[in-house]
């Protein structure tokens, strides 16, 4: 529905995203093996996505179209930076694979 609100990312970082997003949001844990799949038409349907900034997460979210109703938290890792892709590439246009995209918002700086 498009009432609805996501909270996407894994079991130990879901109560940081609950507490930055709204009251009424639906928590989809995609970590979860019952989780719906695919969950791309849920996240379509969503007026607004709360998500970790992982690869995977931030690169499917721009590539879907969600990014305008996306907020991301970036979680500390050691091999990721999280923080640096969120600002680096947030607004980042991404069509066809994304590759080309991602090089161009990476060697811009």
């Amino acid at each position: 529905p498009s009432a609805c609100r996501w909270c996407c990312s894994q079991a130990d970082e879901l109560a940081l995203l609950r507490a930055a997003a709204p009251r009424d949001a639906v928590t989809l844990n995609l970590h979860d093996a019952t989780a719906p799949f695919p969950a791309a038409p849920l996240l379509r349907a969503a007026e607004g996505l709360w998500c970790g900034a992982g690869y995977n997460t931030f690169w499917e979210v721009q590539r879907l179209g969600l990014a305008a109703r996306a907020h991301f938290t970036a979680f500390p890792r050691r091999l990721d930076d999280q923080a640096w892709r969120v600002r680096t590439c947030g607004g980042a246009q991404v069509h066809g694979n994304g590759a080309d995209e991602l090089i161009a918002a990476i060697l811009a700086g």
